[in-house]
């Protein structure tokens, strides 16, 4: 959708249901420089202002992910695919009809404890999502180069584990929607395909070349920092870490090797999706997050710097 279409009109038809007997007064829409990778999307933060008869008006702080829009150069082919595999229409359909059935599932449960999920105001035609701006609530990003400790990574397996549990009991109830039956690897989803293995096969084919040792290295001391600090808790020596950062990090055959696998892999990589998203009949199956990774999570803290919630 084009900023220029994103007028106090627009707004005040997408909440028509959102606030009733009030009128939107003002609105305040500011683009988000950096939020996540944002490939197939441009953020913003809206801030509406409400009025209602008998009442004092009310600030109301948002956060609006449109797909992706840009006519010309290359930015028009983001454009194109994000519309062609459509994402956000499933996205959409996610906030729009599944997450409310979450809801209404867990309050007949007497679930009474903060949803793992941004409260949605509205879905548009084009998948456009008016979210509560969780920043406002105090929610923050962790730095994806910095990642996530074992207390953070517990919470949001826990939290990812919920949506899984929740997508199947609504399935096993009979819930009827599209949701379940497509996948962004789709057969039909041609662009999504050819780019996916376009993007592997590149990497695969820089990983093969036989130059630039440092490239392994760098990324492989880093790895080995890491997995040296949780391995020992699994008693495996530093010794034996010694040993395999030698053996990783020798010159390049390895790095080809591994390279000429990578390519041989990338010869057929939608037909290996294929095999792996395949579900039979009695397979036990849920609704997958797709892009679940620390980017897409926001983390809310205690006064003392303890995790108290995540979205």
């Amino acid at each position: 959708m084009r900023e220029d279409d994103m007028t106090k009109e627009f707004f005040e038809s997408a909440f028509r249901d959102r606030i009733p007997g009030g009128r939107l007064e003002e609105i305040d829409l500011k683009q988000v420089e950096y939020c996540g990778d944002g490939y197939m999307s441009q953020t913003y933060r809206l801030t509406a202002i409400f009025s209602k008869k008998g009442e004092p008006r009310k600030e109301y702080k948002l956060f609006v992910k449109s797909p992706f829009y840009n006519p010309k150069g290359d930015a028009a082919m983001r454009a194109g695919l994000t519309v062609e595999c459509g994402a956000f229409i499933k996205e959409g359909a996610i906030y729009k009809q599944l997450l409310p059935a979450m809801t209404d599932l867990l309050k007949s449960k007497g679930v009474t404890e903060e949803l793992p999920w941004a409260d949605c105001w509205a879905v548009t035609d084009d998948g456009t999502m008016i979210l509560e701006d969780l920043c406002s609530r105090g929610y923050k990003m962790r730095d994806q180069a910095i990642g996530l400790d074992m207390e953070h990574t517990t919470a949001a397996i826990k939290s990812i584990a919920k949506y899984h549990a929740l997508s199947r009991v609504l399935r096993d109830q009979g819930v009827d929607s599209d949701i379940y039956a497509r996948s962004y690897f789709d057969k039909d989803n041609l662009s999504v395909r050819q780019l996916f293995t376009y993007l592997f096969r590149t990497v695969a084919d820089e990983v093969a070349k036989e130059d630039d040792e440092k490239w392994i290295s760098k990324d492989m001391n880093s790895l080995l920092r890491e997995a040296t600090h949780w391995w020992h808790s699994l008693m495996v020596s530093t010794e034996r870490m010694d040993t395999l950062h030698e053996e990783i990090t020798r010159p390049t055959s390895f790095k080809r090797d591994i390279g000429e696998q990578l390519q041989a892999i990338g010869e057929d990589l939608m037909g290996h999706f294929d095999d792996e998203l395949e579900c039979g009949e009695n397979d036990f199956d849920v609704l997958n997050h797709c892009d679940f990774r620390t980017s897409n999570m926001m983390f809310k803290y205690e006064e003392d710097g303890s995790l108290a919630d995540l979205k």
